[in-house]
């Protein structure tokens, strides 16, 4: 995010609430990727299982 607003980027510095939010946004898209994959059998192996398990645990951690 520094580096960003170094380079002139347009947002303003966020808070690390707004951080976690965004983030917590951004793992909810990708688990809600992951189950319309599951649903239509597109298969999985142990990492993916696993890195969505692991996915699903940061984002209630995040959770405020």
């Amino acid at each position: 995010m520094d580096a960003y607003l170094a380079e002139g980027g347009t947002v303003e510095k966020l808070d690390d609430a707004d951080m976690a939010q965004l983030m917590r946004h951004r793992l909810r898209r990708e688990a809600a990727s992951y189950a319309s994959a599951v649903a239509r059998g597109v298969p999985h192996d142990v990492a993916d299982v696993d890195y969505h398990e692991r996915r699903m645990a940061v984002f209630a951690a995040l959770r405020p």
